[in-house]
């Protein structure tokens, strides 16, 4: 566009006017400029201050986060110590119960403790007592058997007196009387006295006959038989004719006969020595007579009548478990069997294992020591054994019964290794149980 004349005429007559006008357009553009700097720099400043607030929000943002997650945490920490303090008011309850239940089982154990004592006290005066009383016995019994040993020997004194007197008379009679055949047999005269129990006689007839009678045991089955003669009751002896024949012998073999006059037997019968033997004790009596004869050894062997009940092996010097188990199974009717010596026997266990393969009928038993296997053979084929007593159970184990047994009385001694349940598991198959002896235990054993 071209400018026109009369603008650029109106130009040059303004021009001092332009120029003001272009200076107060200059100043004005200087001071628009200035503001606008200044304003750039509070924008500056402004946007320093907004990053700044950002940054410190962005800070305050973060420690909120903290703060939250740290009240999380506290209200947590909260929750579970009350949880741990309801956990410990509980325990501390049931431990306080628990004491209580102690305390009145200590009490209770205690009051039981002292009444033990009490009639263990009680129990001790009384053995006194019979102790005294037993020595007191004893004392008679030594004074009587003094007073007897002195009679024993006066009457020993008047035996031979008489057997001196009456051999003299037979002498003399011999001369005097004419010469005739002498008998087979000789004749003896065997004199019977009122002696006590456990004395001997002697009679001697002749030159070295001596005749030698425990009138305890033997010797009166033989003579009641003899036919008998009166004597004047102040000799106070018996005059028995009967003829004995002494040979050497062998042991094992018959030692002596007794022959009888009007035909008799020249022995007793089976029946009547029976009867005598029958009274011998197992062990160790009936062991040693069987030695006397073989007559006696078949008699004593016999075992459709000799019916032993007691066993007591403490007599015996100690044999193998093979000779122990022999004798098990020679007296198979035994009830009352007891073993307590004190001895090192070999494969002591087997021969207890044979106790209840062979002694069906026991009911008492008292072993020194013995194991866990062989008590669980006991007591499973003894099913009539109501009494068990073990000295030493220092390696004993109670067995698990597999059914119930009849005991009734059990004592154990010396039971280190004894626990409170397996004896409770043991006593559960004892129904009939009615007396229960422990010493030795380490354990604390309180049976309900």
């Amino acid at each position: 566009m071209v400018p026109s004349a009369t603008s650029a005429r109106d130009r040059t007559i303004s021009t001092p006017a332009v120029a003001t006008r272009a200076k107060t357009q200059g100043s004005r553009e200087a001071a628009e400029r200035r503001l606008i700097a200044d304003l750039q720099l509070e924008n500056a400043t402004y946007k320093e201050e907004i990053t700044e607030l950002e940054d410190e929000l962005e800070a305050m943002e973060d420690m909120t986060k903290e703060l939250t997650d740290a009240r999380k945490r506290l209200t947590q920490a909260a929750i579970e110590r009350k949880e741990v303090e309801d956990t410990w008011q509980k325990q501390v309850q049931a431990l306080e119960k628990q004491h209580k239940a102690k305390k009145i089982a200590l009490k209770k154990q205690l009051q039981t403790q002292r009444a033990s004592v009490e009639t263990m006290t009680t129990s001790i005066e009384d053995v006194r007592q019979q102790l005294a009383d037993e020595k007191d016995r004893v004392a008679d019994l030594e004074r009587q058997l003094r007073d007897e040993t002195s009679t024993s020997r006066s009457w020993k004194d008047r035996f031979e007196q008489l057997s001196a007197q009456i051999a003299t008379a037979e002498q003399e009679e011999k001369t005097d009387a004419p010469t005739q055949q002498q008998p087979a047999i000789r004749t003896w005269r065997v004199l019977r006295t009122t002696l006590q129990d456990e004395m001997h006689a002697r009679v001697q007839q002749g030159v070295g006959a001596d005749l030698i009678a425990d009138w305890c045991h033997v010797a009166p089955a033989y003579i009641a038989l003899l036919p008998s003669q009166s004597v004047p009751e102040s000799s106070n002896l018996q005059c028995f004719e009967c003829c004995i024949c002494l040979e050497s012998y062998k042991v094992g073999e018959d030692v002596l006969t007794l022959p009888f006059w009007n035909g008799m037997p020249p022995v007793l019968s089976e029946e009547l020595e029976k009867l005598v033997l029958a009274m011998v004790r197992p062990l160790p009596d009936l062991v040693r007579w069987q030695l006397v004869c073989k007559r006696w050894r078949r008699l004593l062997t016999d075992p459709t009548w000799l019916p032993p009940t007691v066993l007591d092996m403490d007599v015996l010097r100690p044999l193998s478990a093979a000779q122990y188990a022999a004798l098990l199974q020679r007296w198979r009717g035994t009830t009352v069997l007891q073993m307590t010596l004190q001895a090192t026997i070999p494969h002591e266990q087997q021969w207890h294992m044979d106790i209840g393969r062979h002694l069906d009928r026991l009911c008492e038993l008292r072993l020194r020591t013995t194991s866990t296997k062989a008590v669980l053979a006991i007591l499973t084929h003894c099913r009539q054994l109501h009494t068990l007593e073990l000295l030493e159970c220092r390696s004993l184990v109670l067995p698990k019964l597999p059914e119930p047994v009849a005991l009734a009385v059990l004592q154990m001694h010396t039971a280190t290794r004894l626990m409170p349940t397996t004896l409770a598991n043991f006593l559960r198959k004892c129904p009939e149980l009615k007396s229960l002896t422990i010493t030795g235990s380490t354990s604390r054993i309180i049976i309900i």
